[in-house]
């Protein structure tokens, strides 16, 4: 299946439902939609001006099946039904223009394929059971029920491809709206191809064995690659450890040197200061104590002639200032 095929058919699986009374809620949309197959979900189109519990809808809503086929029926089925009042109007969103072309293409291919769709299938019947009942019609190549999570389960909807298209066209008209099981059948041309359902074929034991040892070589490999990254930065720390040690160490060695030449250059200045000491004492130890009292008069003497001299001056200042 080619993607754009795969998107058309998923476009496919999408209703327009208008005209909707405003009475009806999604839960009556579902009841009334979910026989012809299970309901993806419904996108009902609220009005934003009301609140709380008087909220009201648009009057319209979108609903998207998990397949295409229960889609076609919706739109075969329920066009024009009266609920809640009112007629339904059923078709396909107006947003899908360029896709409408294939989509017509799709729906007249499943014409010419013997293959139908079967959905509201009791959950107690199996596909021996629809077999039986179908074959009425003609040889069946197949029977497909959809699996449901649950074992042993299916979803209520299937496939059956008949070996001629005539027994297709009759089952279909024969079969549609029949009663099986206390559940009203829904039948029509199945749309999705048979290959989309099927399981995948189980892988040869020599290719596992292959891919498993392939996925072993490349854990192998990246845990090598690994362990040689955190190796280099191993590495690469030490060296940078390594390197700031060294600089720390240059760093003590220039403080230490510089400390060393601080105390030098102190202790030659206690020395100089010291020998300053020593010679002001010699020189006072030899000069006498008259000496010294006449050198101190002298300095006095000549102190106090230097302040005559200053005051003076200023008075000189003084004068010529006032004149």
């Amino acid at each position: 299946i080619n993607a754009e095929y795969g998107r058309a058919v998923a476009l496919m699986c999408r209703v327009y439902v208008g005209s909707i009374h405003y009475d009806l809620t999604e839960d009556d949309l579902r009841k009334a939609f979910a026989p012809f197959g299970p309901i993806k979900g419904i996108n009902l189109s609220w009005d934003t001006a009301t609140i709380g519990k008087s909220r009201s809808h648009k009057g319209y809503a979108f609903l998207e099946y998990n397949v295409a086929e229960s889609a076609q029926l919706a739109l075969d089925q329920m066009n024009g039904v009266m609920l809640g009042g009112k007629p339904l109007k059923c078709a396909r969103p107006s947003n899908i223009p360029a896709a409408l072309p294939l989509i017509k293409q799709i729906t007249e291919e499943a014409g010419t394929q013997p293959r139908i769709f079967v959905s509201s299938i009791h959950t107690d019947l199996s596909e021996t059971d629809i077999r039986s009942v179908f074959e009425a019609f003609g040889p069946i190549k197949s029977v497909y029920l959809s699996q449901d999570v649950q074992p042993n389960k299916h979803q209520g909807f299937g496939f059956i491809e008949y070996g001629t298209l005539d027994s297709a066209n009759d089952a279909v008209a024969a079969m549609n709206l029949f009663d099986l099981g206390g559940q009203f059948l829904r039948v029509g041309r199945a749309i999705t191809p048979p290959q989309a359902f099927k399981e995948p074929e189980p892988v040869p034991p020599e290719v596992a064995a292959a891919a498993a040892a392939a996925a072993a070589a490349s854990r192998m490999l990246a845990e090598q690659a690994q362990q040689q990254v955190q190796n280099t930065s191993g590495t690469q720390g030490s060296s940078s450890r390594e390197h700031s040690k060294s600089r720390s160490s240059s760093k003590k060695h220039g403080h230490s040197s510089r400390r060393s030449r601080s105390r030098g250059r102190r202790s030659r200045s206690r020395e100089k200061s010291k020998k300053k000491k020593e010679k002001k004492r010699e020189k006072a130890e030899k000069t006498p104590p008259k000496e010294e009292a006449k050198e101190e008069e002298e300095e006095e003497l000549n102190a106090k002639e230097k302040a005559k001299k200053a005051i003076e001056t200023l008075k000189g200042d003084l004068t010529i200032s006032q004149e």
